[in-house]
C-alpha cells in the first residue's frame, strides 16, 4: 500500500515538472507575444545566421589574401561587399537582442 502511494506520489511530481518543462520551452518558443514572438526568434535567427556566414565569409578572405591566393585588389573588393552588409545585420541585431544586463 505504502509503495503504491509513494510512487503515485512521484508520478505526480514528475509529471508537474514536465508539465513547467513544457510550459517553459513554449516560453522560449513564442515569447510573451505568442506569435510575435516566434517571429521574433526566427528573425534572430535569420541574422545570427547571416552574421555568421558574413564573419566567416571576411575571415576566409583575409586569410586568402594572407596566404597570398588572391591579389590586394581582389581581397579589398570583397571587404568592401562584406562589411557594409555585416554593418547592417550587426544593427539589426542590436536591436533585437536584449542588451546583456537584461538577461541577468
Amino acid at each position: 500500500m505504502l509503495d503504491t502511494v509513494f510512487g503515485t506520489i512521484v508520478l505526480l511530481c514528475a509529471a508537474a515538472g514536465l508539465w513547467q518543462l513544457v510550459r517553459l520551452i513554449r516560453s522560449l518558443n513564442t515569447g510573451p507575444g505568442g506569435e510575435a514572438g516566434r517571429v521574433h526568434v526566427r528573425e534572430l535567427a535569420r541574422l545570427r545566421e547571416r552574421r555568421d556566414g558574413l564573419a566567416e565569409d571576411l575571415r576566409t578572405s583575409e586569410l586568402d589574401f594572407k596566404l597570398g591566393r588572391v591579389p590586394r585588389q581582389a581581397y579589398e573588393a570583397e571587404r568592401a561587399r562584406i562589411e557594409p552588409e555585416l554593418v547592417l545585420v550587426l544593427a539589426a541585431l542590436d536591436k533585437l537582442e536584449p542588451p546583456i544586463e537584461e538577461l541577468t
